[in-house]
Order: C-alpha cells, then sequence, then structure tokens
C-alpha cells in the first residue's frame, strides 16, 4: 500500500527526524527462507548480542510474563506476530495442556513456524482465517509485533474481538513505531506516528506495565474488557 510516512526515528531523542516521505509498505522483508534469517529478523542485533545470543536468553526469560496470563486450557491461547513460533513454542513446552495458535502476516515465516514448533498444539494461519473461523482464545501474546504492523488499530481489535471477556493480552513492543518500507528505492523502518500504546489503553484494561528488562520497548498486561 503506498503513502505518506512521517519521520525516521531517533531512539536517542525518543524524536523522530526528518521530513515527511513517500513510502510503499513492505511487508515482504519477513519472508525470509530459512530459520536463521527469520530469527535475524525477529530479534535483530543490539548491545546484548547477535540474533542467536538473544534468542538464546530472552526466549526463556519470556517465561515470567507468561505465568501471568491465566491460561484456561478449555481455549487456545493466541500468539499474534508468531513469526516462525518461538513463543509458541516455548508456550507448548511450558505448559502441557496449552495449545496454541499463531498468526503472522509472513507465510514464509509460517510455514517455518510448523518445522520449529513441531507439535500438533500448533497452527499457525494469517489474520483473515483467525477472522473467519472465530477462533476464540483465552489469552493471548504480541511481541515486537504491532510496531511493524500497517493498520496497528485493525490488528488490536481483532486481538480484542477473538479473546474471551476477561482474557489476559501480553504485549511486548517498541516505544515507538517501525514499520517496514521502502522510500523509491531505499528499504527503511519508519515511524508513522500511531501511537499504539492509546489503541490498546482505549480497548483493554492495563493491568501491569514495566519497562522491558532487555532495553526494548515496554512490557504490558491487559485484561480484556466486555463489548
Amino acid at each position: 500500500m503506498r503513502g505518506t510516512l512521517l519521520r525516521s526515528w531517533d531512539p536517542q531523542t525518543q524524536q523522530t527526524t526528518g521530513p515527511e516521505v513517500d513510502l510503499d509498505y513492505y511487508p515482504s522483508v519477513f519472508n525470509v527462507q530459512t530459520i536463521p534469517d527469520a530469527k535475524r529478523i525477529i530479534l535483530t542485533p543490539d548491545n546484548n548480542g547477535d540474533p542467536e545470543q538473544r534468542w538464546q536468553h530472552e526466549t526463556p526469560a519470556t517465561l515470567k510474563h507468561f505465568d501471568k496470563l491465566q491460561i484456561n486450557s478449555g481455549y487456545p491461547v493466541l500468539d499474534y506476530g508468531c513469526g516462525i513460533g518461538r513463543l509458541s513454542k516455548l508456550l507448548i513446552d511450558h505448559d502441557a495442556d496449552a495449545f496454541v495458535v499463531g498468526v503472522d502476516i509472513s507465510r514464509n515465516m509460517r510455514a517455518l513456524a510448523g518445522t520449529y514448533v513441531n507439535s500438533d498444539r500448533f497452527a499457525a494461519m494469517p489474520a483473515r482465517m483467525l477472522r473467519q473461523l472465530n477462533i476464540r482464545c483465552c489469552a493471548a501474546v504480541c511481541v515486537y509485533t504491532l510496531q511493524h504492523c500497517e493498520k496497528p488499530v485493525d490488528d488490536i481489535e481483532l486481538i480484542q474481538r477473538q479473546l474471551l471477556e476477561g482474557g489476559r493480552l501480553l504485549v511486548i513492543n517498541e516505544v515507538s513505531r517501525y514499520v517496514p518500507a521502502t522510500t523509491g528505492s531505499k528499504f527503511e523502518w519508519l515511524n508513522d506516528g500511531q501511537d499504539v500504546w492509546a489503541e490498546l489503553a482505549s480497548r483493554f484494561r492495563l493491568i501491569s506495565e514495566e519497562q522491558s528488562e532487555f532495553g526494548h520497548g515496554r512490557v504490558a498486561l491487559y485484561e480484556n474488557l466486555p463489548p
């Protein structure tokens, strides 16, 4: 989809910089071919290590947040933006009764997830299939996803719709937006000014919020409100 995005995000000043630019939303950046390539796009290199180091460190550390989800074995857990199933696998390995429905924009990521998770208690699908099947979920996780979505309001509304009343939603997300886009022939992660956190606050009850221990944005736990 072609449109106009605001400016590049400067993480040091916590501000957008530069002029407005014309862009094409570019989700193809997530169409990786291998699991190592997927890891490099899901967890990018930073001061805490390369993608594999971050994967090995951050993945098990997320378990302490999963314990707050109050999973009901009669319903699946929604992993929205599941990628290759990093957290879906963690949930299934942690809870012998957990079934997980993964949703991701990338067909390639969904295909790799079947191999990576390797469980009969996991299924991956596009968002429109989740909506069509109307799968109701007892809890949901959405990690480093909403910052990249083209229309995060639509994604948040879908999560709310499929989450049971009183179901809990765990969101780990950057403070700003990192939208995959091309401007001319150049690829960039850009900030379009959409306030994901305000949209979440308008639809869910905030239970707790904290700075991510890994230095990547916020960790917030919500409860779904009655329709």
